[in-house]
């Protein structure tokens, strides 16, 4: 009884695929960004929040928080490997202005913002200078002065300052007297 017998069995080893979802991103508070994943066939991303489509190579994210998303492709023989991608939220700028003012025609008053590193005044009517943080108006009827605010990590908010524009009161002193 001494008996014996050979049988061979061959293994193939696949790689893994190599997932790549690409570097981490910064975002402004309140922006979304389009991820992008390769190296695989079919993929998952997690979590599952804040997320258009988990299930595509290409989905648009609205993280309002440091997020990390994990990928996992899988390949065409049924291997899988993951990726991990970083998206921090820069905030935007905490914009203060002037408050409401009421002037009469014809003066001029200083109006602010603070809060950011570059300043841009939409409204270019009356205004000394719409790319600072406190120009002078001089607005003929009631005016509102919109500003674009962008800080230190190219995030942009935008605020109001309204003026009203009294009319200059008509005086008569009657007629004249000889």
């Amino acid at each position: 009884n001494n008996c014996s017998n050979k049988d061979t069995v061959t293994v193939n080893v696949l790689a893994l695929p190599f997932v790549n979802a690409g570097p981490d991103e910064v975002i402004c508070l309140g922006d979304s960004i389009q991820l992008s994943v390769v190296g695989a066939d079919n993929y998952i991303w997690i979590p599952n929040n804040d997320i258009n489509n988990n299930l595509i190579p290409n989905p648009t994210v609205y993280p309002t928080i440091l997020t990390e998303y994990i990928v996992t492709g899988t390949d065409t023989n049924n291997c899988s490997n993951t990726d991990t991608l970083k998206v921090e939220i820069n905030d935007l700028p905490v914009i203060i202005t002037s408050n409401d003012t009421v002037i009469c025609l014809g003066d001029r008053i200083s109006i602010l913002a603070s809060g950011g590193g570059t300043y841009q005044w939409l409204n270019t009517d009356s205004i000394s200078d719409v790319s600072i943080s406190s120009p002078q108006v001089w607005p003929s009827s009631n005016t509102t002065y919109e500003v674009v605010v962008s800080n230190i990590y190219n995030c942009v908010d935008t605020a109001e300052v309204n003026i009203l524009v009294n009319s200059l009161p008509v005086v008569n002193a009657g007629l004249d007297q000889n």
